[in-house]
């Protein structure tokens, strides 16, 4: 073969390669040139003094990978890894750069940052192509914001419609809050079902009392401070009550809580009370420690177990309860 043919031979041959190459970054990028597989968008909901809302970081990579982690108020805490469609990544990518997110200012308003851990807010994080950018706003405050110097922001809208995108695109709602409607079983062995809540010290005179309801209806008291009633004392629901007390722990899926919910992503704070909830039932067993940071449903079952077992006859008092 002639050295001029097989140079024509080579040339083509690398036309085509770069061809296919750029018809493959065409068909990755969606034909805008944007390298989707590289993003990274990230927003974290952190803890604040003034509110109770859920504590927790979501990270949503270009390729479907999504990473959940609970700080606190979600049902769950541990890391969470799971996948979802690579195109709802590519439409929430186009969104960034449909609200120019690249430029847009760092913080909201502009003096709020340094002390922003005093009040709610979102940090939103978007890494692509080598660039980098974290928006963080206060998005409890009104839409409009004057500052100390009388300058008047107005937070962006579409931050609020990001926020509200990366939530359901990553799907988050499942992970803080379980639900309290979940499916229950159909054979349920209620009889021997045994249920207990405590209630510990605090600084202050919290109630101090433990409680047992059984799946035939006893109920055994124990108070210990700050109660009407100190010592044991027996009493006796209606075993209807009881199966409805137990279908609402799995109806909240409680054996998927955590056994422990007492900081928010390492912080832990002093002088409230602690509470025990366990249940027994069907050759199951879990007990969770609730301290801080544990989704509502929890709070509120602990006091369905009061409703039930009627532990205000004992805790109540009708005089004023000492405290030193």
């Amino acid at each position: 073969m002639k050295p001029r043919i097989l140079v024509v031979i080579v040339v083509v041959s690398l036309i085509g390669i770069a061809f296919l190459c750029l018809k493959a970054w065409d068909i990755i990028s969606g034909g805008n040139g944007i390298d989707y597989e590289s993003a990274v968008i990230t927003m974290e909901r952190p803890w604040s003094s003034r509110n109770w809302n859920p504590v927790y970081k979501v990270k949503i990579k270009g390729s479907g990978e999504v990473t959940f982690e609970g700080g606190g108020n979600v049902s769950a805490k541990s890391a969470v890894e799971y996948g979802i469609d690579p195109d709802l990544v590519m439409e929430l990518v186009d969104e960034f750069y449909a609200v120019d997110f690249l430029n847009i200012n760092y913080c909201y308003p502009d003096d709020f940052c340094t002390y922003f851990l005093d009040y709610p807010v979102v940090v939103i994080t978007f890494d692509i192509d080598d660039e980098h950018k974290e928006v963080i706003y206060n998005f409890d405050n009104p839409h409009e914001y004057t500052n100390s110097e009388d300058v008047t922001f107005i937070r962006p809208e579409e931050l609020v419609r990001l926020e509200t995108r990366i939530d359901e695109i990553a799907n988050t709602a499942a992970l803080i809050d379980f639900g309290t409607d979940n499916p229950v079983p159909d054979d349920i062995d209620y009889e021997n079902a045994e249920i207990t809540l405590e209630r510990t010290a605090c600084f202050g005179p919290c109630p101090v009392y433990t409680v047992t309801v059984y799946g035939s209806g006893q109920v055994i008291y124990e108070g210990d401070r700050y109660v009407g009633v100190t010592g044991e004392a027996e009493f006796e629901v209606d075993q209807a009550s009881v199966r409805e007390l137990v279908d609402a722990f799995y109806a909240m899926r409680f054996f998927d809580l955590e056994d422990d919910y007492n900081d928010i992503f390492g912080m832990r704070l002093t002088d409230m009370p602690n509470y025990y909830i366990s249940i027994s039932v069907d050759g199951q067993y879990k007990r969770i420690h609730d301290y801080y940071g544990s989704p509502p449903g929890l709070r509120d079952l602990e006091d369905f177990i009061d409703e039930v077992a009627n532990t205000a006859q004992w805790v109540e008092s009708e005089e004023p309860i000492p405290y030193p």
